[in-house]
């Protein structure tokens, strides 16, 4: 991918950012509504019914190092004040007397608003100061988060938004906010107040905690998702590192913004909480970058690693051993750090792009956006330009790229499986095949070995063998074992009369007589020449003879039959005595075939004492 595409996909997260804050941010502009001028407001042609709530942003009258009341003051449409700041702001660095404010202190803010007629209950949403206030309304203390005061052990910091409201008894509202701050680094009016009616002010707060639940709860659905993913997936740590930032993430928003973890724990430490959004926020660094890490498969440097772990455990560190004001004043240096990892990580992404890694596409766009959320929001933090959010939106545009991009790798994946699986499905077949040939070969090599090439019967060699395990099992079984040589007769005359090639035929006719006519258990082999064997497995000699005698008839039966010839065979019966050596058992059993031939061939001889077989 061209640098001229990455800077393409650059500008179209950019474009993509710009939309989402600002259309998504905030939930409502402040476009062309009214803001306070010289310490004041006129509001009293404002529809708020129909153009909602204002955000009380502009010039408020400041009084440093005075808690002021409405008594203290003779109040005016039009009055002149000594000093103004900007609100929201920090108090930090205001110049007063020819001095500069520092963080720790006390003030007053005032502003006075003029409200349309008819407009009796007027309602006011507070956010964060820093870090203590009071809100008086015409004299009347309407709202409070912890304790104000001059005097910095009375003082006691808190954070929560609140909604309240007052009843209007003049045309011009004097609105007076004491602010003291003993406890954070940064002091001041940190985010407008919204002032309205019931209707514009509930609908306004109603669109900032909905976008708050909004983006936690999908926030939240993507850290478990991609732990799922980490669980079935173990190999995949990128899905871990992912779901544990999303779920700081998570927590930071509980935390910040409309905080709702002060509504469901009422009486949570100040401090506790702080040190929770700090940590949350400080430990996100190196888990994001643990994530790309292993995402691009390592294309960061260990020293650049082990420098952004070192800072983050020392910040955390800090961040847990001394108070507010300490810690809060790492924000800054924090801040750089992330600054330059993120032109790091861009490098990062950059090489990933340009070596094709699939999803890196999609995983740049959706980091540079993430990426200007985050500048956006520094800002704003370092400025103090109110509670932006974009940190957050910014997340949900990351994880939608992500997501598209999760999704490229995963169908690539089963692209490439489809494809191994087709493959794979070759591959069997063709090992299948081999498998069948060598099977095949195997078997012919075997047969070479053990068949005699003519007549397809077992050879001389493995005849003994065959008749040696047998007589093995005879004596361990105790089960009886008999053998039967057999020869045809006059085959010499065969050969001379009807020439080789007709002998073999008889050859190889008689062998398979002998085979169809006993059983898979026996064996038969071709001993030599024209002379055969026949192993009797669990037969006696009673048994055998009986068989061979079967036989002889066969084979005179069907040579005649098949070849048109009476050829006859002789054969000799004998059992195998226990524990006798198989080599004496086939002498015997030769000696037997010889005699049938002395006494006149086609008849079968038998050891056993017993009226001999005729010929039929």
């Amino acid at each position: 991918m061209s640098m001229k595409k990455i800077s393409l996909a650059a500008c179209f997260a950019a474009i993509i950012f710009l939309i989402i804050t600002t259309v998504c941010i905030r939930g409502m502009s402040d476009g062309n509504k009214p803001v306070v001028k010289n310490g004041q407001a006129d509001l009293s042609s404002w529809d708020f019914d129909e153009k909602g709530g204002v955000r009380l942003s502009g010039e408020w009258e400041f009084y440093w190092e005075k808690l002021l009341y409405s008594d203290d003051f003779k109040i005016k449409p039009s009055h002149t004040r000594v000093s103004y700041i900007d609100v929201p702001s920090i108090w930090n660095g205001h110049v007063v007397n020819g001095k500069n404010v520092g963080g720790e202190g006390f003030a007053t803010y005032i502003a006075s608003i003029k409200l349309p007629e008819g407009m009796e209950t007027v309602y006011l949403k507070a956010y964060d100061m820093s870090s203590a206030y009071r809100i008086y309304a015409d004299g009347t203390l309407i709202g409070k988060n912890g304790d104000v005061s001059a005097d910095r052990d009375m003082a006691h910091p808190e954070f929560n938004p609140q909604i309240v409201k007052f009843n209007r008894e003049n045309e011009w509202v004097e609105i007076i906010v004491q602010v003291s701050n003993y406890s954070h680094y940064k002091g001041g009016f940190w985010e407008s107040i919204i002032i309205g009616n019931e209707k514009s002010v509930e609908a306004m707060n109603g669109k900032s905690l909905m976008a708050n639940f909004f983006v936690m709860g999908f926030i939240v659905s993507m850290a478990i998702y991609h732990m799922v993913i980490a669980s079935l997936i173990r190999k995949e740590k990128a899905f871990l590192f992912f779901s544990v930032f999303c779920i700081l993430m998570s927590i930071r928003i509980f935390i910040t913004g409309e905080r709702c973890i002060v509504d469901l724990f009422e009486n949570t430490n100040w401090e506790t909480l702080q040190k929770i959004e700090y940590l949350s926020f400080y430990m996100m660094l190196p888990v994001f970058i643990r994530f790309i890490d292993y995402l691009f498969e390592c294309k960061f440097s260990r020293a650049f690693l082990k420098t952004v772990y070192a800072f983050s455990f020392i910040f955390s560190i800090i961040v847990l051993v001394f108070p507010a004001k300490a810690y809060t004043r790492t924000l800054s240096a924090y801040h750089v750090l992330i600054i330059i990892s993120g032109i790091y990580v861009i490098r990062a992404i950059v090489s990933a792009v340009r070596d094709n890694i699939n999803g890196a596409q999609e995983f740049s766009v959706g980091f540079f956006g993430f990426f200007a959320a985050v500048l956006v929001e520094i800002v704003s933090v370092q400025k103090v330009l109110g509670y932006q959010g974009t940190l957050f939106w910014g997340m949900i545009f990351f994880i939608l790229m992500i997501s598209i991009a999760i999704s490229k790798q995963f169908s690539a994946a089963v692209i490439d499986t489809e494809k191994l699986a087709l493959e794979k499905e070759k591959m069997v077949e063709k090992v299948n095949e081999l498998n069948e040939k060598l099977k095949r070969r195997n078997s012919d090599l075997v047969n070479r070995v053990t068949r005699d090439g003519l007549s397809g019967l077992y050879n001389h060699r493995h005849i003994h063998e065959k008749l040696a395990e047998k007589a093995i099992k005879a004596n361990m079984y105790g089960s009886c074992l008999s053998i039967g040589m057999f020869d045809i007769d006059r085959f010499k005359d065969v050969n001379d009369n009807y020439g080789h090639q007709f002998g073999d035929k008889v050859i190889v006719e008689v062998a398979r007589i002998l085979s169809e006519n006993t059983r898979n258990s026996d064996a038969v082999g071709r001993y030599g020449g024209e002379e055969f064997i026949v192993i009797f497995d669990g037969a006696d000699e009673n048994v055998s003879f009986e068989v061979s005698e079967r036989l002889r008839i066969e084979v005179e039966k069907q040579i005649v039959k098949n070849l048109g010839v009476r050829v006859t065979i002789s054969g000799g019966v004998t059992e195998l005595e226990n524990e006798e050596c198989p080599t004496n058992a086939i002498r015997r059993a030769d000696e037997l075939l010889y005699r049938a031939k002395r006494n006149g061939r086609n008849r079968i001889e038998r050891s056993m004492t017993s009226k001999p077989a005729q010929i039929p």
